[in-house]
């Protein structure tokens, strides 16, 4: 983007690079994907929306339009390829940790002093301004001849205008400007000549107008889950949002996550329903509205069998399916052959695989479903002369290593 344009994007972004001159600003509204971000302009997104593949350069500064905190994941980069001081976070330091395969950087604060706004989020609307304080730790007084308050607005900004005096501002929206925006209220202390002061806190105010409004308290219903290639599992996110909040997962390539769908959980309570199904062997996070599941998807088996009990002479086929596992790593066999038989009978297109085990004589045996590496499943058959047939059906899996 040329020196001090400005951009909006409504809609995923996908691209190789991302180059903001000096005063230019781009502003995200869904989520971010960039090979290389260069700077030194400013990128508006959502905490956790941006990903990075290849590298930030150029410092550019980073404003989340979203209300973040400390511990509170900005954004996620492939390892190794971005530094903790790549980029700049208005009111934030970095901290790297890994998640899923990738650098994940959470928001850090750089110390006690500077300043704290009264409120990390405000819904304003036509008619009905918000004030904005700020209190500032030691008392302005005590800064450098000249320190100074900053107040900006970024996002959809133009829906928006301020008045700013000392340690307040005030936010509106004009009556022409109805309808769904957000931005964000930025505060940073600043010497005389505007130029931000280093290591000391500032802080950020979410603005929304309209249905627009961040969807602000999302409470998933899991933390953790771990599913089979294939399967698929619905996550629950508790919200009172108007509109969907936004859902990536950090490897889609090994688990993807859909759309939501607007729901009442089990108390009336509003929310949204994602469905994460796993795609591939591996770890990954799924991530909606900077609330996190972490996501581990296994290879292996699953059979439909606990136990079974038939007559001699007697057959019976155990179902098998298998997700994401080649043939080669699974073996079955039989604790007793004399006893219980085991052969493959049949497999379909769909991955089932029918084993059929015969009953030979008297007595009992396990039929073992081993992964090579892995764990190990079993079916558990008897074999009488006297008992009428009959099993317990299971869902037993097998994961691979």
């Amino acid at each position: 983007m040329e020196s001090n344009a400005t951009a909006t994007a409504d809609h995923t972004v996908t691209a190789d690079s991302l180059v903001l001159k000096s005063g230019s600003e781009f502003t995200a509204t869904d989520p971010i994907e960039l090979g290389s971000l260069e700077g030194p302009g400013v990128l508006c997104f959502h905490a956790g929306e941006l990903t990075v593949h290849d590298e930030i350069g150029g410092s550019p500064r980073l404003v989340l339009d979203s209300a973040a905190g400390s511990g509170d994941t900005a954004f996620r980069a492939d390892s190794g390829a971005v530094s903790e001081d790549d980029a700049a976070v208005v009111g934030f330091d970095l901290e790297k940790t890994q998640s899923g395969g990738m650098d994940v950087f959470r928001l850090a604060l750089p110390g006690s002093d500077g300043l704290t706004l009264d409120r990390s989020s405000a819904a304003v609307e036509p008619g009905y301004p918000v004030k904005v304080t700020a209190s500032v730790r030691p008392k302005l007084s005590e800064y450098a001849t000249g320190t100074k308050i900053i107040w900006e607005l970024h996002g959809d900004a133009a829906a928006f205008s301020k008045s700013a005096s000392g340690t307040s501002c005030t936010v509106s929206v004009p009556s022409q400007n109805a309808g769904q925006h957000r931005a964000v209220l930025v505060a940073y202390l600043a010497d005389q000549r505007g130029d931000i002061l280093d290591g000391y806190r500032a802080d950020s105010c979410a603005l929304t107008t309209g249905s627009a409004a961040q969807p602000g308290d999302v409470q998933l219903d899991t933390s953790y889950v771990s599913i089979l290639v294939g399967d698929r599992y619905g996550v629950l996110a508790t919200t009172n949002a108007a509109l969907m909040p936004a859902a990536v997962s950090y490897r889609p390539s090994v688990a993807s996550v859909g759309g939501g769908r607007a729901v009442l959980n089990s108390r009336g309570q509003p929310g949204w329903f994602y469905t994460v199904t796993g795609v591939s062997p591996g770890d990954t996070t799924v991530d909606i509205a900077g609330q996190q599941m972490a996501v581990k998807v296994n290879s292996g088996v699953m059979i439909d069998t606990l136990s079974y009990t038939m007559g001699p002479g007697a057959r019976y086929c155990i179902g098998l399916l298998k997700k994401g596992l080649d043939e080669s790593r699974l073996s079955v066999s039989s604790t007793d052959g004399a006893c219980v038989s085991i052969e493959k009978y049949r497999e379909g297109k769909d991955g089932v695989c029918l084993y059929r085990i015969t009953g030979k004589r008297a007595g009992s045996a396990d039929v073992v479903f081993q992964v090579a590496g892995g764990q190990t499943v079993r079916t558990h058959v008897t074999v009488s002369s006297v008992a009428k047939p009959w099993g317990k059906s299971a869902r037993l899996v097998a994961l691979a290593g």
